[in-house]
């Protein structure tokens, strides 16, 4: 329904799209006017504390208190906007049909904001005045105050009272939608787009000196599509047994056109896998190196780009390393960009690569061994809900969904920004749930994370109901989608693919959805005959498919990190996925390992930015033992145990480092959505299946 245009010159301004929930809190006409949806309901959070108005202890009662309280979405938290005459409103609490009042009709400094039954006083009117950085301002027609947390205060339960206007953050509130309402902010100047670069391509295996520079004469090259393997066709028989792969360096180049649509946008090359070193140019300008052939990266060439021609020059090599995974093993370790590579476009301030982290607090249930507290000394159970909580939540179908998302401001001033995130059903249209971050300011080339929840495990009223739980035979779906809000307008989204379920591990076995659960399943390596590892994402689909035709429910990843696709195959066919953490052949002391540095300590593994998917369950550690950093809690185990929920194991990696790539250390993944397979490194937008999956 569209809302109802009030105006009140000189308070409310050009107040746009302030919003972290599913509609446009409060935007304005042409004429300036601010219009507020008079039927919606909104959670309003303070920006100093990111805590919500509340009204303590949920009280029905006149003259209940306002306060601040962690955001729960729960009815005493959400307000109605009534028009009240003359550009301001009635603030009506949902829970108690009460409305928002100055206690007294108060014009003093630090009276307090109850609720009281609505006798349309001054006192209990309020305009709504724009207080920049995608805020408002309170103010009431009494005293002309604004209401405010006492004190600056970031607890729960402080006071909310008026104030004196002032530039104090306390006395700022952001209007967060929380009906389902679907009127969303503005767009900005153009979406993300994100750009197949596989076609056109020309190649040579040798290593090229000069390859690089711009203008480099490459007709004599053999033109190529990606991906691509320096040894395809790929032959394993023969003579020799297929040793005579060749090994050592290719050269990839490629000219490409710059549309003057770019302009002031952010351009990053990725590539979800190229074998074993990449080194990348752009117009002669170094990109950067990633060492590693199984993992996904991305470097910024926003710099080296420029409308028309441009040309990107690729140098691989597949040579052996004493210190880069995999340093032995019974397969043949073929070069080339034989994964998807892409160009992704957005505006300064984005999404990080691979950077949403989609978690159900109220399916997550470790089922953690409590006898001895160094089982979980590094666990906060109080974020967990009990075994019978978490019974009563499967039973009932229900959940809340947190959204963590890496946010990058490639500009060169700091912005205040917010992420509103939108849950539905893969493929459909309709909201299921609308919530979002609090504002946060973030600085010129920094980066920072938004946290979202739609409600808290105690709020089971507020959480999504009627659930379709992903399983096997059921491999339900949905989608959460994040929008980046700057100064009322949309500047970016990212869609995530997540599932609704429960894993954990027991002493009698494996639990799905809270049933014992029988897990058969097989190896799947990345290669095809004939084609090497440059497979297409429908011969990864094929391959996850036979696997279910042949009455399987889980897949092993074998030995390493796979194509990103492979998650995305195993999701919706209901496959269950076992990520390979480690390389083949490294491990301290790897018998009939070459020559190199055996017994070095290996760095902290790094896992995708993703959370765990549906179909995901852990992370495999490898065979052997490997050396822990000093500095990191040992696991107990030589496969470390799954945390329930998240569905990954929190474990070492091994040295694929990138210079100007963008990497994290290690933590736990969620299992509620998709994650690089293997691991190391982030895999890029097509996330691997659930970590340990059915």
């Amino acid at each position: 329904m569209h809302g109802r245009r009030f105006r009140r010159p000189g308070i409310i301004a050009a107040v746009a799209a302030i919003l972290l929930g599913g509609a446009a809190a409060v935007t304005t006409d042409t004429a300036g006017a601010a219009t507020v949806d008079p039927d919606a309901w909104y959670v309003l959070l303070n920006r100093n504390s990111g805590k919500a108005l509340d009204v303590t202890g949920a009280a029905t009662a006149d003259g209940a208190k306002l306060v601040q309280w962690s955001r729960t979405d729960a009815t005493n938290q959400q307000f109605q906007f009534t028009d009240a005459g003359g550009g301001y409103y009635k603030v009506r609490a949902r829970h108690s049909g009460k409305v928002l009042d100055v206690y007294g009709r108060s014009v003093a400094d630090g009276a307090a904001v109850v609720q009281w039954p609505d006798n349309n006083g001054t006192n209990q009117q309020f305009a709504l005045a724009d207080a920049g950085n995608g805020t408002l301002r309170l103010v009431n027609r009494n005293s002309g105050k604004s209401v405010a947390v006492q004190g600056a205060a970031t607890a729960d339960g402080a006071a909310v009272e008026q104030r004196s206007e002032s530039a104090g953050t306390e006395q700022q509130w952001q209007l967060v939608r929380v009906d389902g309402g679907s009127t969303p902010p503005p767009p900005g100047s153009g979406p993300r787009q994100k750009v197949g670069f596989d076609r056109g391509w020309r190649f040579v295996r040798s290593d090229v000196p000069g390859a690089q520079n711009p203008g480099f004469d490459d007709s004599k090259w053999v033109p190529v599509a990606l991906p691509h393997d320096f040894d395809a066709p790929y032959d394993v028989g023969g003579s020799k047994g297929g040793e005579s792969f060749h090994v050592g360096v290719g050269w990839y180049r490629k000219h490409f056109t710059v549309p003057a649509s770019w302009n002031g946008k952010h351009v990053e090359f990725e590539s979800e896998g190229a074998f074993s070193v990449a080194d990348v140019w752009v117009n002669g300008i170094k990109a950067g190196t990633h060492r590693g052939g199984y993992t996904g990266f991305a470097f910024d060439i926003t710099g080296s780009v420029r409308p028309g021609d441009n040309e990107i020059s690729v140098r691989v090599d597949n040579g052996w390393r004493p210190d880069l995974a995999p340093r032995t093993g019974d397969h043949q370790f073929s070069g080339g960009l034989y994964r998807d590579v892409f160009l992704t476009v957005t505006n300064d301030v984005h999404v990080a690569w691979y950077g949403t982290f989609v978690t159900t607090p109220a399916l997550t249930n470790p089922a953690w061994d409590t006898s001895n507290a160094a089982y979980y000394r590094n666990i906060d159970l109080a974020q967990y809900p009990g075994e019978a909580e978490l019974r009563a939540n499967l039973a009932a179908r229900r959940s809340n969904v947190r959204v963590q998302t890496e946010v990058r401001n490639d500009g060169s001033s700091a912005v205040d920004v917010s992420a509103r995130q939108e849950v539905r059903r893969q493929g459909s249209d309709t909201v299921l749930a609308t919530f979002g971050s609090p504002v946060r300011t973030l600085g010129a080339a920094a980066t920072t994370t938004l946290d979202a929840v739609s409600g808290s495990l105690s709020n089971t009223a507020g959480m999504l109901q009627n659930l379709d739980l992903w399983a096997p035979n059921n491999p339900a779906l949905y989608t959460v989608t994040t929008s980046l809000v700057v100064g009322g307008t949309v500047v970016d989204t990212y869609d995530s693919t997540f599932g609704f379920r429960s894993a954990q591990w027991k002493v009698d076995g494996f639990y799905l959805n809270g049933a014992r659960t029988l897990l058969v399943g097989a190896d799947v390596h990345q290669d095809h005959g004939g084609w090497s590892n440059a497979v297409t994402d429908s011969g990864i689909e094929r391959d996850v498919r036979y696997v279910r035709e042949a009455g399987m429910n889980f897949v092993r990843g074998s030995h390493y990190p796979h194509d990103p696709s492979f998650a995305d195959a195993t999701d919706p066919a209901g496959r269950h996925v076992l990520v390979r953490e480690h390389v083949l052949g490294h491990r301290d002391r790897g018998a009939g390992a070459r020559p190199g540095r055996p017994g070095r300590r290996l760095p902290r593994g790094r896992l995708s930015a993703e959370g765990g998917r549906p179909a995901g369950l852990r992370t495999e550690h490898n065979g052997q033992p490997a050396r822990h950093d000093p500095g990191q809690p040992q696991p107990s185990v030589d496969h470390q145990l799954v945390d329930g929920q998240r569905g990954l194991l929190h474990v070492l990696g091994h040295p694929e480092q990138g210079q100007g790539a963008r990497e994290r250390p290690a933590r736990l993944l969620p299992p509620a959505r998709p994650h690089p397979q293997g691991g190391h490194g982030r895999c890029p937008a097509r996330r691997p299946g659930p970590a340990l999956g059915l």
